[in-house]
């Protein structure tokens, strides 16, 4: 829609590398998490991790029918235990409390600045590679109501009880601190449901993003769904295995910069040009204004001006749409109807 046919993979190849970066970062949390609670487990941490990737792997290879038999059991059993630790960290020493008696050590401190965009790099993936999942979606009501469940349980109030675990118990390792609460054990069964019912979905996600790629190139439908998420899998693994949680926050920072532009382009397109690219090659207006919004995130990271996010994505959807609505008729391309309905109806074949 924005980058058009072609300009797409580079869409498809941040999707790609963020998803094998989020599965190899839950496998190394989910690993450390077991070998909090167990200590004399015989088994390396590395191996763990990458085990519990290859286990996600089995619902994601099936593709949405997959997805579909886990949530249906995962869910509500996530649902039951989120709600069952919200309440047992709320009555721990200070319980919530904390939250608002905690008195910050000014040498411990995250600037605002940087906190926010590691919150973002965290969260805008989700929504990017949500549309692949609501796709199938019965109605808008739906697309929403799920959505916006999911987002405040998950961006709200699961990150809000590792606030206050850290608070309580003084340690920043989530993993160390709840089993040192003696939550350990309730906390690795109810991560290891989420983790079944969420990471599934991101291998299926770069599945499709990495089909989009083969598009472009002559393996085009040659490479089965099956193949590609195993792909995806392995990768993920090998990262997990080389502890891929040390790289978190300038990875998740990096991806804030990277991501966020796209989102903003996205709805630019939707919502004020109206006028899809799907039927051409490569859209440079969209390159250009990628890159701009790029560049104006990281300077407002780099040099702590406001929320680079914010404004990354106000300026990017802003320059988008006047660039767009200035030049579009400028770019030789034709709208092609017949090969938009091709398009469109290629990319509900990707996972079969």
């Amino acid at each position: 829609m924005v980058f058009g046919k072609k300009g797409s993979t580079i869409f498809s190849l941040l999707l790609v590398a963020s998803s094998i970066n989020w599965i190899g970062i839950n496998g190394n949390t989910f690993a450390r998490i077991v070998t909090a609670n167990f200590p004399g487990i015989p088994i390396p941490e590395a191996l763990l991790g990458a085990a519990i990737i290859m286990v996600w792997s089995i619902s994601a290879m099936r593709g949405y029918k997959g997805l579909e038999i886990v949530s249906w059991i995962g869910v509500p059993i996530a649902l039951i235990l989120a709600v069952v630790c919200f309440v047992l960290v709320g009555v721990q020493n200070g319980g919530y409390g904390v939250v608002l008696a905690y008195a910050p050590n000014p040498a411990d401190e995250m600037p605002v600045v940087t906190a926010v965009s590691s919150i973002v790099g965290s969260w805008v993936f989700g929504c990017l590679i949500t549309p692949d999942v609501c796709r199938f979606a019965k109605s808008r009501a739906s697309v929403v109501a799920a959505g916006s469940g999911a987002f405040f349980l998950g961006l709200f109030c699961l990150q809000f009880v590792g606030v206050v675990v850290a608070q309580v118990s003084g340690m920043g390792d989530f993993s160390v601190a709840t089993a040192a609460m003696g939550l350990g054990l309730l906390v690795l069964i109810c991560t290891l449901v989420c983790l079944c019912t969420t990471q599934d979905n991101n291998i299926y996600g770069a599945g499709l993003a990495a089909q989009n790629i083969l598009d472009a190139t002559r393996l085009k439908g040659k490479v089965t769904h099956r193949w590609v998420a195993l792909a995806v899998t392995a990768a993920s693994a090998l990262f997990a295995a080389c502890g891929a949680l040390q790289w978190l926050l300038p990875i998740i920072q990096f991806l804030s910069v990277l991501l966020v532009p796209i989102p903003a382009m996205i709805l630019a397109e939707r919502y004020f040009v109206h006028h899809s690219k799907f039927t051409l090659e490569v859209n440079p207006i969209a390159i250009i204004c990628w890159l701009a919004g790029g560049v104006v995130g990281q300077v407002c990271l780099s040099t702590g001006f406001s929320v680079s996010a914010i404004i990354a994505y106000i300026f990017t959807a802003l320059l988008y749409t006047g660039l767009s609505l200035g030049f579009d008729g400028k770019i030789s391309w034709k709208r092609d109807r017949g090969s938009l309905a091709e398009t469109q109806a290629s990319d509900l074949s990707l996972d079969d």
